[in-house]
């Protein structure tokens, strides 16, 4: 039998760091969001797109990435998923700093417990596909918002999920299972 493995990408999926990252906006530059249905930030949130990259960058190594809230019904059913013995690899972007990916690692283990094997942290949008590469063809389950992961992940032989957003809901693939949260992924992996 396959083991029980989840690649799983966190913001967007685990974390809310939309939110976050719109209250430190609006909190000290007095930026708003202004189109919820565009992934990109230029587009999503008053400002220019370098503007908003620094932003990001700036923000993805503050101490506000330890204070990241779960992300709809994570923080419920992922330890669900835990006690049914699904192990979990994170693999998201978030910055270089190596003192802002122990901050996450903290956020994490604080709101989900220790149910990681491992998380994988690339510098801000960096591509995934190296760290998605040892599991190609795998058939593993691999969780993400962003588009252009989801399709990776297709790519990749991996089972994708797709945690859907205003701005991802448009796309469709039949090889991918759209969810609107994690008591729906709970139910997917498990009726299989």
């Amino acid at each position: 039998m396959k083991e029980k493995i989840i690649l799983t990408d966190i913001d967007g999926v685990w974390l809310n760091w939309e939110q976050s990252f719109t209250d430190y906006l609006d909190r000290y530059y007095k930026i708003k969001r202004k189109d919820t249905s565009k992934y990109e930030a230029h587009l999503r949130w008053t400002g220019t797109d370098e503007q908003l990259r620094q932003l990001i960058w700036h923000f993805n190594m503050s101490s506000w990435s330890r204070y990241l809230k779960p992300f709809r019904d994570a923080q419920t059913v992922v330890p669900k998923l835990a006690q049914e013995g699904w192990k979990f690899v994170g693999i998201t972007s978030m910055h270089e700093d190596e003192y802002s990916h122990r901050l996450r690692e903290e956020n994490l283990k604080e709101l989900f417990g220790d149910v990681f094997e491992k998380v994988i942290i690339l510098n801000t949008g960096e591509d995934k596909s190296k760290a998605l590469l040892p599991w190609k063809d795998s058939g593993y389950y691999w969780l993400e918002d962003k588009v252009k992961n989801v399709k990776l992940g297709v790519e990749m032989g991996l089972n994708t999920i797709m945690m859907r957003h205003d701005y991802n809901a448009y796309y469709d693939n039949a090889k991918v299972t759209k969810v609107d949260n994690w008591q729906q992924i709970h139910y997917y992996i498990n009726k299989r």
